[in-house]
């Protein structure tokens, strides 16, 4: 990847990104931010591929915030453009096309960073400005509910709620094996 898409690493886990929302902030450790002659590109590894986002999701539905918050905290941080956000899985599969990627980023010439199909629900044919700053809204949406203490929980899979770190806090009925 770095060689094809001309990055270097700026960090592997090592830099504590944080967005302040007035009255509380939010942080968190993205697993690898990549430099890339436009700006900055992000990456989070996920050792299974269930409940990995496309970039609609996350975009249209404000589903899965963690990679946008990422993206978002990292634009900040390095007052640099994102210009995308991956999900690598850590899996037998090793998929690599969930995220959010840019058109204007995609293709086999040097210097791109994805080559996804054009049907991809990852590849966004939006500004990449307009994208970070409506993530940041859908972001600080979701933060400011949570901790007033109403947070709408919508798992897409049943699965999704061993991982959940709201679990015992939501009212979801879940089957007694989850």
């Amino acid at each position: 990847f770095s060689a094809r898409a001309d990055t270097k690493t700026l960090s592997l886990e090592n830099i504590k990104l944080r967005l302040d929302f007035g009255g509380f902030e939010i942080t968190g450790r993205p697993d690898r931010i990549d430099q890339h002659e436009e700006g900055v590109f992000v990456a989070d590894y996920k050792t299974s591929s269930s409940g990995v986002a496309n970039g609609a999701e996350m975009i249209e539905s404000g589903y899965k915030l963690q990679l946008p918050f990422y993206a978002v905290a990292a634009r900040e941080f390095f007052n640099l453009p994102v210009v995308g956000a991956q999900f690598i899985e850590l899996t037998s599969r090793g998929g690599r096309s969930n995220g959010i990627f840019f058109k204007r980023f995609n293709g086999k010439e040097p210097g791109s960073l994805s080559n996804l199909r054009s049907n991809s629900k990852s590849l966004i044919d939006a500004d990449p400005e307009d994208t970070w700053n409506c993530l940041r809204e859908k972001v600080s949406a979701q933060a400011k509910l949570y901790v007033s203490g109403v947070y709408d929980v919508d798992p897409k899979q049943a699965t999704e709620c061993r991982v959940c770190a709201a679990r015992d806090l939501c009212e979801i009925d879940r089957p007694c094996d989850l």
